[in-house]
């Protein structure tokens, strides 16, 4: 979703355009986190619910986002991966990105595990508690 904003907009529009996926996905980690709640209980209807979104995702996509023209052809080249990989910038930003990533991984986990153990949280209410997260990161 970033690389289709970063392709499709410029400027001003660019920096809206990042900011409404930030509110996408913030958005659909609450309401993820809240429908995971309820379909706990069978995990046939959580991986047909699953399977559904994801249908519909690639259905939505397909028909009404298009890509720009790229002056390049377009085919992936092993020299375009070297080249991209001596870039010292892009080396920083995937090692920034997975930092970033491992230490947000370790939020759910240890905190299921903290407000199970030391708050008395039944384990069915953690998703309810995480999308509450999201939900005022969404809000606000």
């Amino acid at each position: 979703s970033q690389a289709y904003v970063s392709d499709m907009t410029s400027g001003r529009a660019r920096v809206e355009g990042f900011g409404l996926v930030r509110v996408g996905i913030n958005g659909g980690w609450a309401l993820g986190l809240v429908l995971h709640g309820l379909l706990t209980q069978s995990y046939v209807l959580a991986f047909s619910v699953t399977a559904g979104v994801f249908t519909l995702s690639l259905t939505l996509f397909t028909l009404f986002l298009r890509e720009k023209p790229h002056a390049a052809s377009g085919r992936f080249t092993l020299g375009a991966v070297r080249t991209l990989a001596a870039n010292r910038e892009f080396r920083t930003l995937c090692l920034s990105t997975l930092l970033i990533g491992v230490v947000a991984s370790q939020l759910v986990p240890s905190t299921s595990i903290y407000v199970t153990l030391h708050v008395g949280l039944a384990v069915a209410g953690i998703p309810f508690l995480i999308a509450l997260n999201g939900g005022l990161v969404f809000r606000f």
